[in-house]
């Protein structure tokens, strides 16, 4: 499997990158596969690194008292594993593949090399985690104004 550089341009730095920037993300970005059913990332887990949902389709899971309840649904272009990289605590979910998925890895030593040395490359993945995690509020926003309105019997 290869890095397909023209998508991470896309899906991850929204820029075209110049040749010595996508010669040095061959060396620290990983495509890794998964099967339907296999996890991504497990819940209470410490997290390395940053994940870039490439291909496929999966389900964000958070397990309390011994059972587990679907929180969300995430397709292509997701990001994940970014709350426990900038906090340092565990995984607060467990990610399953829905589908076979790839999912780009940028570990966590590959994250302190751009930060020390490239950047300008961390500066546009920044950008896109704060974009990521924006969006994830302003969906939990809407989650809960149409629960309150449900359990108002606004919405049936």
């Amino acid at each position: 499997m290869t890095i397909n550089i023209s998508w991470l341009e896309e899906n991850l730095f929204h820029r075209t990158l110049n040749y010595n920037e996508k010669n040095i993300l061959k060396g620290l970005v990983y495509l890794k596969s998964y099967a339907k059913g296999e996890s991504i990332i497990l819940e209470t887990q410490k997290v390395d690194g940053l994940f870039i949902l490439n291909k496929g389709t999966v389900t964000l899971e958070h397990e309390q008292h011994g059972q587990s309840t679907h929180v969300a649904k995430l397709k292509a272009g997701s990001q994940l594993g970014d709350m426990s990289l900038f906090t340092g605590h565990q995984a607060s979910v467990t990610v399953k593949a829905l589908e076979a998925c790839e999912v780009y890895h940028l570990p966590q030593k590959s994250m302190q090399y751009m930060m020390k040395y490239r950047q300008d490359l961390m500066h546009d993945i920044m950008l896109h985690t704060i974009r990521n995690l924006a969006q994830s509020v302003r969906d939990m926003n809407n989650n809960q104004v149409y629960a309150q309105q449900y359990l108002q019997g606004v919405r049936a």
